[in-house]
């Protein structure tokens, strides 16, 4: 019969995975929303200003400015933000915004 000796050191707690991020059509999706949300807040006047809007998020007012540019992109491109499964990617909506013209708000998204 062999006898083995040792010292065992307990078993680490298992700490649960931080929530993956969410995906990029999710988080444009969500800015969009917020900048709907935003924007009838400002118009209803519930709130003074995007610069209140943007102290009581914590964002700069250049990134406010951003999340509201997601208001000026085609209809059409704010609805495959929203519902589309393929991906809509971050760059393609900056590019599109930078559009003055839908139809090219279309093809720079793409």
């Amino acid at each position: 019969m062999t006898t083995i000796t040792g010292q065992f050191r307990p078993a680490k707690p298992v700490v649960a995975a931080p929530p993956p991020p969410p995906a990029r059509r999710e988080r444009l999706a969500r800015m969009l929303a917020l900048a709907s949300r935003v924007e009838q807040l400002v118009e209803g006047r519930e709130v003074e200003s995007y610069a209140v809007v943007a102290r009581a998020l914590g964002l700069t007012r250049a990134r406010m400015t951003q999340v509201m540019n997601m208001l000026l992109l085609a209809r059409e491109v704010q609805e495959r933000v929203l519902f589309e499964d393929r991906g809509v990617s971050a760059r393609g909506v900056r590019r599109a915004v930078r559009e003055a013209e839908w139809a090219a708000q279309e093809q720079a998204e793409r």
